[in-house]
Order: C-alpha cells, then structure tokens, then sequence
C-alpha cells in the first residue's frame, strides 16, 4: 500500500484518510466473506461483484497486489472462466488480510 498517494489522492484531508482507513476495517470481513459465500455457490457473477467491491475498497489505499488479483478475478469471471476465478478467491482473500492487517497498525501507531 502507499498511503502517501491516498492522502494526495484525498486532496491531503488526513481525517478522510482514517475515515477510510476505519470504514475498510469495518467492512472488509463482510467483503471476504461474500467472496468465499460466492466461491462455494460457484456462482460467477456474485464473485465477479464481490471482487469488484474488493478491488474498490484496495484501490484506496493503492494496495497494487490486492487491486490487481481483485481485478483479474474480476476479468476471468466476466470471460466466463469461473474455475479460473476460484483460483483467484485465497490469494485475494490473503492479500485482503494483509492490507487490513497493515492498516490495524497504522490505526494503532496513531493512537499511541
């Protein structure tokens, strides 16, 4: 992630930043979980809006590995290669939980 390009990115509104930060920490278990709930229904188009959600939520923080497993997942769903996908879904989901884990400790620098 390179928070210093999504601080610029939000006109250096640092409070937004951490409004962001704290809104991804909040959701991104709901948005891990429906990509698995997608996953096990084999259901393409669910994964395909699932990693789509996720690629958003990311692309805040210009999280490149996470964006761009999200949006190849994304890609392959929509071409129809849902096996391709579900490929995709643990990568993604461990990448997911690596920026959530990275920005747990920005939160917690700030605070102490």
């Amino acid at each position: 992630m390179n928070l210093a390009i999504a601080l610029e990115r939000m006109d250096g509104d640092a409070d937004l930043l951490r409004e962001i930060i704290d809104i991804f920490l909040e959701d991104h278990l709901g948005g891990l979980k429906e990509l698995h709930a997608a996953a096990e229904a084999r259901d393409s188009v669910r994964l395909q809006r699932a990693a789509h959600t996720l690629k958003g939520a990311a692309g805040n923080f210009v999280a490149a590995r996470a964006t761009d497993l999200a949006l190849q997942l994304e890609q392959i769903c929509k071409g129809g290669d849902l096996d391709g996908g579900l490929a995709l879904v643990a990568p993604l989901d461990q990448e997911i939980t690596r920026l959530a884990d990275a920005l747990r400790l920005v939160r917690e620098r700030e605070v102490a």
